[in-house]
């Protein structure tokens, strides 16, 4: 494999080394749905992405660094920080994925929406899902789409360019389980509501 592109010089430039990093985070545990890493992971997004959001709103803040994509949340916090430890019968199988109802309320709480809005109507959907199967770490299948897509955000909100099309970026819990994060964003009419025109899923195998 070739060797992890180094961090540029220029901050609006994609740095596989640092969606490395990320993904050496994300996968340091197993994390299914509904076992406490997987609400750590969950608490984990949501802390880089919050912390983009502060680095951009400081840049804005500075005229002589002014930046014009900001990061909007559409999703609130969930407000959960602890889950009782996972047994046989709490923990969904990955081979049954049948567990979206058994686990709707913490599946729907912890889905994450963001979005870096353009100057046209139309939306591009980039998504990938942070849970794990039960038996994985979960680093190809998605810790490394959910990488991709911090360090992606990372260097657009570094940008000076406007965004002609707005980015939604959908980090969807639940997959495993059932493509639970997906049935929920599509019956939350999300993809009417950001007038979605391209969907790109990075997946893994």
């Amino acid at each position: 494999m070739p060797p992890v592109s180094p961090p540029s010089t220029s901050a609006s430039v994609f740095s596989g080394q640092a969606a490395f990093d990320q993904l050496r985070n994300i996968t340091k545990t197993k994390h299914p749905v509904q076992a406490q890493a997987n609400l750590d992971v969950y608490h984990y997004l949501y802390d880089q992405l919050e912390a983009l959001n502060r680095t951009a709103s400081l840049d804005a803040a500075d005229d002589s660094a002014w930046l014009p994509n900001q990061l909007v949340f559409d999703t609130p916090r969930s407000l959960v920080r602890t889950l009782p430890p996972a047994t046989a019968t709490t923990q969904p199988s990955g081979a049954t994925r049948q567990g979206c109802k058994d686990y709707e309320g913490y599946i729907n709480e912890t889905q994450i929406v963001v979005r870096v809005p353009g100057t046209l109507p139309s939306s591009v959907l980039l998504t990938a899902h942070f849970d794990s199967a039960p038996s994985s770490y979960g680093a190809s299948d998605d810790g490394a789409g959910v990488a991709v897509i911090l360090e992606t955000l990372r260097a657009l909100l570094a940008s000076p360019t406007p965004l002609d099309h707005t980015l939604v970026v959908f980090l969807d819990n639940g997959e495993e389980t059932g493509l639970c994060g997906s049935k929920w964003f599509v019956q939350s009419d999300l993809v009417s509501a950001f007038k979605v025109k391209v969907f790109v899923n990075l997946e893994g195998g």
